[in-house]
Order: C-alpha cells, then structure tokens, then sequence
C-alpha cells in the first residue's frame, strides 16, 4: 500500500473569469475574489472530484488501483514492484497536470499498514483501526461524561461525532452509543433545542461509556468478514413467526405481548428466536440472515438505527447474542415470493402440542413435590418453569428433544404428549431417573402398569374440569374427556419395591385383606391400582 496527497489542490483549480465574481468576499473593507476553486465552498469537493474522475479513470485503464478522496489518493499493488509502479505512473501523471505533491504527507514506500484518512490500514491482517491519538481523545471524552453528574448537551454532541466518526475502525462502535443518543436527543427536547442546557447520562448509558473506555484500545474492523457459512431465513406474520436453516424448520406463535407489536419489531424478533433456535451450538461463524422486511435488513447490518428505539433494543439483543458466540451476522432481502418455508413456518402451527395445566394446579403439585429442575416437555408459551424442554428448535429452550440427553441426575416435571408416553415410562426404567409425570388415568394402555411399578407416592387425582387443560393462546377446551393423575416415578429398583412394601404395611395395619390378582374390580372406580400384588390407593389433589 502506499498514498499520494496533493497540496493546495483546491487552488491548483483556475476559475474561468466569468465565474470568479461569485466567489467575491469582504475583508477589512476591501474586495477580494478568488482566481481558483474555493476551499470551504459546499460544492467545492463535489467539483473537484468530478474534475479528477477521467484522471483516475486513465491510471486504471494502464492497470493501476487507486482509490482518490478528494486530495488524497490509496495505491496498492499484489506485489511491492506493483506498488513501486503504482506509485510512480500516478505521480507521474498528477505532476505532468499540473498538481503538486505533498512530499511530508504522502508514503512512497510500498507498506503493509499505513495511515490514511485518519485511519491505520493493515493489508496483512485485513483490519482498519484508529490511531492511538483518536483513541486517548475519544476515552478522555467518555471518562469525563461517565463521572460527571451533568455535562453539557454540546459536549455530548460532540462526543458522539467522535464516535461515529470512529466507526470504520471499531467493529462494534454502533451498538454502544445509540443510548446516548437517545439521551442527547430526550435533553434536547426538553431544554427545547438548547445545547449549552445540562443534561445527565443513564445508567445504561455509563455501561456503554464503559465499554468504549475499556475496549476502545484493542478494537479494530475487518475489512472483509467472507462469504457467509450458514444461511438463515427468517418471517413473521401476524399471528407468529417461522425460520429455516439447513433445511431444518421452526417457528412459534406470539405470546400476548408480542401480538400487539409492530410487524417491523416482530420481523427482528422473529430473526433474535430464529438465531437462538436454529443457531444455539454455533460459534465462531458467519450468518448471512435472509428476510422480506427492509428494515430487519437495515437494522441487522446497521447494528440497530435510531428511527424506533423497539427496533433498535431488539436489534441490540440479536448482535450482543451473537456476540458471546463470536458469530458475525449480516442480512440481505429476500422477495416475499422466494420464502415460502419460513412463511409457512410463521402460519402453520401444531396446536395439539401446546396444551398445558393451570398454572394453579402447577403451583399445587410445584408444592406437594416440588421444586423440579426441568419441565421436560413443553415450549415457550406452555412452560411452566423457565428451564424447560421442547419437541423441535425453540428460542429459550434448555434442551430440544427429551430423548436425546440422560435424565438420570435431573429432578423433572412432565407433562407429555399422550402418544410417547410409553417412551417416557422405558426411558425413566433405564435410566433410573426421578420425577412428575402428569397422564390420564387410562389402564385400557399398554405403558399403566409399567408407569405403577415406577410409583414412589401414591398418585393424586386431577379434579375433572375442562378449565384444568388450556392452551396458551386460545380459549378452546380439550377435545378429549379425561381424568388426569400426578404420578412421583423412580426408575429405581429399591425406591419403588420400598414405596410398596409402605403401601403394605399400612393395609395391614388397617386391618384390610391382601387382594388377589385380578385387579378388574379395583380399577371401576378409577381410583386404585394394584401393585405386583399390593394395592396402591389414589387420591385427589
């Protein structure tokens, strides 16, 4: 790499003498007008860039690469005989028209980390970062405002001109201070457009002050972050939302709050549970996100934006999320057309999967053989605890899919699907594990009497009420007329064969018969069961 600047380049620019009246100013009462073009003037830079655009355009033409801004110019060359070539056709040719070149402020020698337009450039690792000049002004700033009680709105003001004028250089320089932002922009509103008015900085906001103290020094930008590793796609929809990453699907519905937001807030939450469902494991890769939504795209590779504060704090989650995992994310559109699996994924959705207990029952049992460690089966609309498990990739999910982790150490609640119970009983008899199971009273199946000789307390019956079973987002009632029961199981040979010896000894005590085998007419009722020969009385919760 290497730069060239001109000096005076302004003033190398003659102005036709028609045209020089209207650059006519007054000073110490005489008239003065320019003979060249103006420095300072709005249009001046726009002029001068035009100008030299067939200049640059010829030394492209002849091979070589250049990027001009203004009065300065980047070079590079693949090889340092490139750059030494580069440099000399470019220098050649500004001197040959006319232009001078600023010999103290231009590299000539061909290097692999330089300083241009303010900012260190490294070829060999690909960064840009700030020197460190910039970086003590801009901490010295930020320790002064997080220790003060008050500053003034201007200083803000300037601080944050500081800020974003670092970004090219700071990787993550966005997200750290759109708060104080927020704060000039409140300060200003109330002081009505003062920027000598004092103002006070948030707490929040000294967290982000804080990071720019602590991290600014070792922070730098890649230049290229590659091709993307994984592709991730990603909708929303009135009702819920849908994604789809290495042709594996999920998606969900809103919860009551999430219902009532806005569908650019809900198309950035729908990428947040996209990204913490479909990309929990991953680390250390890059996501490109794919959504039909503009503004998720602009607000996901902007790092946030400053238009909706919802947006921006959701857009703020989903970039610290990746963060902690080191993933880099960057969003492109996508036709509404071409995402048909993630649409379909935020509109299509298995109900039957969602019912749940009253959450007073829950309470109830939470407190007859509570506390669980885990609720083994459920989502994040029907959990019951915030550590839970789910059938198919969830956003807050512990685990996805009970079946594929041991149990053996976990003290579990479950409620599950009627159709694995069978899996439930077998998995907690091998791995000799303990917890709550809630299931219908029904003997006529093949997994009851396994799930009584699990039993380490007699089960409790469920009162029969339609109100007992819901589903989180809807009032409709279960279609099956059933009678629940809380069984305590252990898949534990000594737990079990002690629970029944108990159920024994109180039969005994209470002066009652040993039944027979044939346990018909003890179950009508639907209120015991027998045992490997012992009688195991229920009752109600």
């Amino acid at each position: 790499m290497a730069s060239v600047d001109l000096k005076d380049a302004y003033y190398s620019v003659p102005l036709v003498d028609e045209q020089r009246k209207y650059t006519k100013f007054m000073w110490n009462n005489e008239l003065f007008q320019y003979t060249c073009l103006v420095m300072g003037l709005a249009c001046s830079p726009r002029k001068f860039t035009k100008l030299m655009k067939p200049v640059f355009s010829d030394l492209r033409k002849a091979g070589c690469i250049n990027v001009p801004y203004i009065d300065d110019v980047y070079l590079q060359g693949d090889s340092q005989y490139e750059c030494w070539e580069n440099i000399k056709t470019t220098v050649d040719k500004l001197q040959k028209l006319g232009f001078i070149i600023n010999i103290e402020k231009s590299v000539f020698i061909p290097k692999q980390e330089m300083v241009f337009l303010g900012f260190i450039l490294n070829s060999k690792e690909m960064t840009v970062r700030l020197p460190r000049e910039k970086v003590h002004n801009i901490q010295a700033l930020c320790r002064k405002m997080r220790f003060s009680d008050e500053v003034e709105i201007l200083q803000v003001s300037q601080l944050l001109g500081l800020m974003v004028a670092s970004f090219p250089g700071v990787e993550y320089g966005s997200l750290y201070y759109r708060r104080l932002e927020n704060d000039k922009v409140d300060a200003l509103k109330l002081s009505r457009g003062n920027y000598k008015a004092k103002m006070k900085i948030k707490d929040d906001t000294k967290m982000d002050l804080d990071w720019w103290i602590q991290n600014l020094p070792k922070s730098d930008k890649k230049i290229n972050h590659g091709n993307p590793d994984f592709v991730l796609r990603t909708d929303a929809s009135n009702e819920g939302w849908g994604a789809e990453c290495r042709n594996i699907t999920t998606g969900g519905r809103w919860n009551e709050q999430e219902l009532i937001l806005h569908i650019n807030e809900q198309e950035l939450t729908a990428v947040l549970f996209a990204l913490k469902s479909l990309c929990r494991d991953m680390t250390n890769v890059h996501i490109q996100i794919l959504s039909d939504n503009t503004t998720t795209v602009c607000y996901i590779n902007a790092m946030g934006g400053s238009h909706s504060r919802t947006c921006n704090d959701i857009a703020r989650t989903v970039w610290l999320w990746c963060l902690e995992r080191n993933i880099w994310v960057s969003a492109a559109h996508i036709p509404g057309s071409e995402n048909v699996i993630a649409d379909k994924c935020s509109r299509v959705f298995n109900d039957q999967t969602e019912w749940m207990l009253d959450i007073k029952i829950f309470d109830t049992i939470s407190k007859l053989w509570g506390p669980f460690q885990i609720d083994m089966f459920a989502s994040r609309l029907n959990k019951q605890m915030p550590k839970y498990v789910s059938w198919k990739p969830d956003p807050e999910a512990q685990y996805v899919d009970a079946f594929s982790f041991c149990w053996k150490q976990i003290y579990f609640y479950a409620f599950p699907p009627f159709s694995v119970i069978s899996r439930v009983v077998q998995k907690i008899q091998e791995e000799k594990a303990e917890g709550v199971m809630v299931v219908p009273i029904w003997p006529t199946q093949t997994w009851y009497t396994s799930l009584m000789e699990l039993l380490v307390e007699s089960p409790r019956v469920i009162q029969n009420s339609p109100k007992y079973l819901k589903l989180p987002h809807s009032d409709k009632k279960h279609p099956l007329k059933m009678t629940l029961m809380v069984c305590r199981v252990c898949g534990e040979n000594s737990r079990t064969k002690e629970f029944r010896e108990k159920c024994y000894r109180l039969l005994k005590n209470l002066g009652g018969d040993q039944p027979e085998a044939n346990i018909q007419c003890i179950l009508r009722s639907g209120r015991a069961s027998v045992v490997k020969g012992v009688p195991v009385y229920f009752s109600h919760l």
